[in-house]
């Protein structure tokens, strides 16, 4: 999964929260933080992934010989951080009902279908201040995106795969159990 694919779903999360939450034109309101042009009318809301598979969870590699070309596969469990943040009057709410909303059915359905399981990183921060000569509402939440990635491979550095080894251990539950190592050549 891609930085990009993962701010989508951050993004359509978002987006469907605003809608439930009465913002007007949620669609247009939220945007990728590093995008250039201007600003949507506030209240409005930022994405940014700011690292993306930072965690290898659990590996599972294998190599499929059921295709005509031998192909090393993996699949592991990764970890996304994506930081939100929110401006203007109603933004708070926005943030706090977009949380909130992780667990209703309907948005679990659209982060599956997307790929990812959404949940807030502690808790939304309010880091309003006064830019120029006026005040700006801003709050800001981080949230943590699970993910799966999968690689697959028809070569290993330019070499491709022709033979398989592995160790099978049948066990009988006596010590004259049978350990046998295989040499496949794959066609």
């Amino acid at each position: 999964m891609t930085r990009a694919e993962i701010a989508t779903a951050v993004r359509n999360w978002l987006v469907a929260s605003g809608v439930a939450g009465g913002i007007p034109s949620p669609d247009a309101r939220v945007i990728f933080a590093d995008q250039t042009g201007p600003r949507p009318p506030k209240p409005y809301a930022t994405v940014k992934v700011t690292t993306a598979g930072a965690e290898l969870r659990h590996v599972e590699a294998w190599t499929d010989t059921s295709v005509v070309t031998p192909t090393w596969r993996a699949r592991t469990d990764q970890r996304a951080m994506v930081s939100v943040n929110a401006f203007g009057e109603g933004a708070e709410e926005w943030l706090r009902r977009a949380a909130l909303m992780l667990y209703a059915p309907s948005i679990k359905q659209q982060n599956t279908a997307a790929g990812v399981a959404i949940w807030l990183e502690g808790s939304v921060r309010d880091l309003s201040s006064a830019v120029s000569d006026r005040f700006e509402a801003r709050y800001q939440a981080d949230f943590r995106v699970d993910y799966v990635q999968t690689e697959s491979v028809t070569s290993e550095a330019g070499v491709p795969l022709a033979v398989v080894e592995h160790t099978d251990t049948y066990l009988g539950g006596s010590p004259d159990d049978l350990v046998v190592t295989n040499t496949e050549v794959l066609p």
